[in-house]
């Protein structure tokens, strides 16, 4: 059964003969162009003037109302520019008269603490013996840990 199809292929089945032989090249695709990179045909003047604009983007609307808020910004600045009539001479800057605050000046003294950070007593600079002392002692009767800690206070002395 075999049979010849334009006399150069043998064909196995008659339902195969049936079909054209396609030719060996490959088709190219049709290339689509995207809707920026077509540009619409040039239309006569008189047409122009009939047809109506086509809805704007967001963005040309955001323009226009900037552009819309500018002009009235001006309309207004000329305004205020026209009631202004002469410019007041500037005032000499007065000198601000500032209360002293005093010499600050810091005192040291030796504070006896507890656990909880909560100041128990204080010595003087000079006394810091009668501080270790007495760190010791409520240590022993409280049955809590005391320590001796540097303390500077702030002294003001108004001049």
């Amino acid at each position: 059964m075999p049979s010849k199809v334009n006399g150069s292929k043998k064909l196995k089945s008659p339902a195969k003969a049936a079909r054209p032989v396609k030719p060996a090249a490959k088709k190219a695709k049709p290339e689509v162009k995207s809707a920026k990179s077509v540009k619409p045909a040039a239309k006569p003047v008189a047409a122009k003037a009939a047809v109506k604009e086509a809805p704007k983007s967001a963005a040309a609307k955001g323009k226009e109302a900037v552009k819309a808020k500018d002009a009235k910004l001006k309309d207004v600045k000329a305004k205020d520019a026209a009631k202004v009539k002469e410019p007041k001479p500037p005032k000499e800057p007065t000198k601000r008269k500032r209360k002293g605050a005093g010499v600050i000046r810091l005192k040291a003294y030796w504070g006896v603490f507890n656990q909880g950070l909560k100041r128990v007593a204080v010595f003087e600079y000079a006394e810091r013996k009668n501080a270790d002392k007495k760190a010791a002692d409520l240590s022993v009767s409280s049955k809590q840990p005391h320590f001796v800690q540097l303390v500077k206070e702030i002294i003001r002395d108004a001049e």
